[in-house]
């Protein structure tokens, strides 16, 4: 298991957002800022209103933490903020988890270069 801090104070969410890279996929926009020094995953989730009711969005939250402390993802050392944008497509697990290897893959190759 990962250990994973949540990002909490918006200072530390606009230094990611300003500082970092942008990958998007479907409805979701994912800020990331690599740190070599950190040995943990710093996340900072953010849920339009327009997605759903407060239960829904806290859902949504759940499943993304969920996934990320699972064994698949390689993302120790970097801080990223997911932005949940008003989408018409339906977000569920499966759908979460496929955005979230292709974000997986796309960093593994950009630290490779």
């Amino acid at each position: 298991m990962i250990s994973i801090e949540v990002i909490r104070k918006s200072k530390e969410f606009l230094e990611v957002i300003s500082n970092g890279s942008k990958f998007t996929k479907s409805g979701i926009v994912i800020y990331y800022l690599n740190h070599n020094e950190l040995d943990k995953l710093r996340i900072g989730i953010s849920i339009k209103k327009q997605v759903g009711n407060s239960v829904a969005r806290n859902k949504l939250r759940r499943q993304i933490k969920n996934l990320l402390r699972d064994k698949l993802f390689k993302l120790n050392g970097v801080s990223m903020v997911l932005i949940v944008m008003n989408n018409n497509q339906i977000l569920n697990y499966s759908s979460i988890k496929n955005i979230l290897e292709e974000f997986n893959d796309f960093i593994s190759k950009s630290n490779e270069e």
